[in-house]
């Protein structure tokens, strides 16, 4: 296949039909590897199968970039959210930056004939956005082993100052968020004695 060139970048256009969990390529080959739309419909084992290969392929130093829906879809049992709390579980070597972008389909396609203005201003309330735009830079070799390190064990008293935080820097704009660190913390202590109450934590290398 000839070769084109764009903006003195050597390309060499090709497409390929494959097993996204099984990627014939070498590790670190490439600098950018995008997803769009990918995870709103496998179970979990292939997911983190399929997030495996990304981190695989991508060279250290590299970017990851996500789009996808986090909500489940009600109008469709198959179509399952793909929540960053997993995100992070299936991405630990990376460095985050989350955007929420694209007003909900169902407020979008009503309100778009009549005032596309009014979505554009809607659209900057992140908790009417139904996806995620998320880079994640590399900064080391990834290794399979990452993922298989990883441990779910029952959440502690000890771990609600950090689950805190965690709660906060993954969800910003939801509600609980925005009853603060000192409502979160009566939340998850209360969450713990509650004989009904359930919460575990996944842990890497001791960290929450």
């Amino acid at each position: 296949m000839n070769c084109l060139k764009v903006e003195g970048v050597r390309l060499i256009p090709s497409l390929l039909n494959a097993d996204g969990q099984r990627m014939p390529f070498r590790t670190g080959t490439f600098d950018l590897v995008m997803v769009y739309r990918v995870y709103v419909c496998p179970g979990y084992d292939v997911r983190k199968q399929l997030a495996l290969e990304m981190q695989r392929g991508v060279k250290p130093g590299g970017l990851l970039v996500l789009y996808d829906f986090w909500p489940d879809n009600p109008q469709n049992p198959d179509v399952k959210g793909f929540p960053l709390t997993q995100v992070k579980a299936f991405f630990p070597a990376g460095r985050f930056d989350v955007q929420r972008i694209v007003l909900a389909p169902p407020i979008a396609r009503r309100l778009a004939p009549i005032s596309p203005s009014a979505c554009q201003l809607l659209e900057r309330v992140p908790a009417l956005c139904t996806h995620y735009l998320v880079g994640m830079k590399v900064a080391a070799p990834f290794r399979l082993a990452q993922m298989e390190a990883l441990t779910v064990r029952r959440m502690t008293n000890d771990d609600v100052p950090q689950v805190v935080r965690i709660h906060l820097r993954s969800f910003p704009a939801f509600f609980l968020s925005f009853l603060g660190p000192r409502f979160l913390t009566l939340f998850y202590e209360e969450l713990l004695t509650d004989p009904s109450g359930a919460a575990w934590v996944t842990c890497s290398d001791g960290q929450i």
